[in-house]
Formats: structure tokens, sequence, C-alpha cells
């Protein structure tokens, strides 16, 4: 990762801690695999870094695929988004690969930012409606009669990423200390030096 990855080598070491932790400490069923944030200043490899470990991964067989789910959570900044967040999150939660990461927190409705925290901490999250799968898509059952309704989202074993610029305490502030408390690791990423930035350049 150093070699694609320049100039941030105590942040890699964090994040494959990050990564190895559930290989450790152990998991089991559907809750998250692990969670944890990723932060630092704008263009120092946090995207870049998470693509490229799944991938390095994926080639060694550790993880099933190398794709990286990414939901922009400002894309949902009202309550009136409430069912594509929900399709949206659903889908990034049963894609292939194994990490979906989480972008712009601040700028989401407060409501659906407890769905994530429900996922985090408890493993699940209810759905406060009937839904049910068409196609492979979460759709609004409404009064309609039908079977295998989904009544709650699990992380289906994923790693759970929160990636933002913003400090921890920042993330404490949406989520509250026990969401912070939950994430396995905080990874962050350092400025760039002017040896680094040379190093890019070349």
């Amino acid at each position: 990762l150093a070699k694609t990855v320049l100039g941030q080598r105590d942040y890699l070491q964090k994040l494959i801690i990050a990564l190895k932790r559930p290989y450790v400490m152990g998991h089991t069923g559907e809750s998250a695999r692990s969670a944890f944030y990723v932060t630092g200043p704008a263009d120092t490899g946090k995207r870049l870094s998470l693509t490229a470990a799944a991938r390095a991964l994926a080639e060694t067989g550790v993880f099933t695929d190398e794709n990286v789910a990414w939901v922009d959570l400002s894309l949902y900044p009202t309550a009136a988004e409430e069912k594509l967040f929900l399709q949206d999150l659903y889908m990034a939660l049963a894609a292939k690969g194994d990490v979906v990461v989480f972008e712009h927190y601040d700028r989401c409705q407060p409501a659906f930012l407890t769905v994530l925290s429900n996922l985090v901490q408890t493993g699940k999250s209810p759905l406060s409606g009937r839904y049910v799968m068409q196609n492979g898509r979460l759709v609004d059952a409404g009064g309609a009669l039908v079977t295998d309704a989904v009544g709650a989202l699990t992380p289906r074993g994923k790693y759970l990423v929160l990636l933002d610029e913003a400090p921890v305490s920042k993330l404490a502030d949406c989520f509250g200390a026990p969401f912070v408390t939950a994430l396995g690791d905080v990874c962050e990423t350092a400025p760039l030096t002017g040896e680094s930035l040379s190093a890019v350049a070349r």
C-alpha cells in the first residue's frame, strides 16, 4: 500500500490494524465485521487507500470482491428522501464487496444517521415501514399483504467506514459518544510534506 499511497506510512499501519481487527477479535452473524473512522486533510489518500486495500485483499483471497460501495449521505438532506435513502443503503449493504464507505455525514438528515448508528452499535436497524424485495430493490409495501417483508437492515458482515476531514470530536457531536466508542479504530492521514509531494509528482 505504501507504494500506492505515498507519505502516509503511519496512517496505513492504523488502517491495516483496523482491517485486521475482526480477524483477531472474531466476528459472527450479520453485524458489522468492523466499523471505523477515516479522517484527515483533503487530498491525502483517504479514498485511494481504501480502494487500494480492498483490491489487495481481494487479490490475496481475503476479500470476496475488490469493489467498495460508496454512500454519499449529502444526497439525503431532508426527511423526504427517506425511501431513497433506505433503498440506496440496502443496495450498498447487499453489494458484492466487503466494504461500505459513508461520506458527508454532516449534511445528512439526522434521522437517517440514527439508522447508521444502529447498524454500528447494535448490528441491526429496524425499519419504520413495511418493505419487500422486488427485482433486487427494497420497495415500500404500504398496506399490501406480502410475504417475506423486510423489517430491519443489517450490515451483512461488512466493514462500515465513515470518511470525512473533520476531527473525531465532530463525529461525536453528530452521533453521540456511544457511537464513537463503538467504532473499532480512528485512522487519520497527515498533511503531505514537501518530500511526499515531490514523490507524488515523480
